[in-house]
């Protein structure tokens, strides 16, 4: 065998290619009363939640990411925090965000970063 061929026929490698996905970010601004909250579905590859503003300071907004009609992460987000990245695998996927009952009237601000692919 020439020695052309053997350098070509070593040269051959697997390309491994990552899957094309884009950031889909849905920013809400709005007040909620106590025991008030809001949803919000699609079906992405992922999806994490971001709060940046509460007023007046000092209080959490209770955050539930269902998958299907099951909850994947549930927890208390205040200014600043964010929810873990949650894999759906484009599946029907619900944000809910509450304002606890026993917090004042709160307004607040941020964002859902829908992964999609």
């Amino acid at each position: 065998m020439p020695l052309s061929l053997i350098f070509l026929s070593m040269k051959v490698n697997a390309i491994e290619v990552d899957p094309l996905v884009w950031h889909d970010y849905e920013y809400f601004n709005r007040g909620l009363d106590p025991g008030e909250c809001f949803n919000s579905t699609r079906e992405p590859y992922a999806v994490c939640v971001h709060i940046s503003t509460i007023s007046p300071p000092g209080y959490k907004l209770d955050v539930t990411i269902y998958v299907n009609g099951v909850p994947k992460w549930s927890g208390q987000l205040g200014v600043g925090k964010s929810s873990p990245t949650i894999t759906c695998n484009d599946q029907s996927t619900t944000i809910h965000i509450a304002n606890p009952n026993g917090n004042p009237y709160l307004q607040v601000s941020g964002y859902i970063d829908w992964v999609m692919h």
